[in-house]
């Protein structure tokens, strides 16, 4: 998972509240390369605080949007 973060630009966790490590460490990892991490949620999460740009709402809505 390390080589792609590291190859990325940046992170976007979809309807996740990474309650577990696993998820939660891409997070940290990401942070660590100084990558930006967004997230797409509808409710609050781990690692929220982490975030560079948090969007609460329901990811189907937001999908929606988002193709517009």
């Amino acid at each position: 998972m390390s080589e792609l973060i590291e190859s990325s630009q940046s992170v976007l966790v979809l309807g996740s509240s990474l309650a577990v490590m696993s998820g939660m460490r891409i997070v940290i990892d990401a942070k660590k390369q100084q990558k930006m991490v967004s997230t797409i949620c509808a409710g609050p999460g781990r690692a929220d605080a982490k975030m560079d740009v948090v969007w609460r709402s329901g990811l189907d809505e937001a999908l929606r949007m988002l193709a517009i």
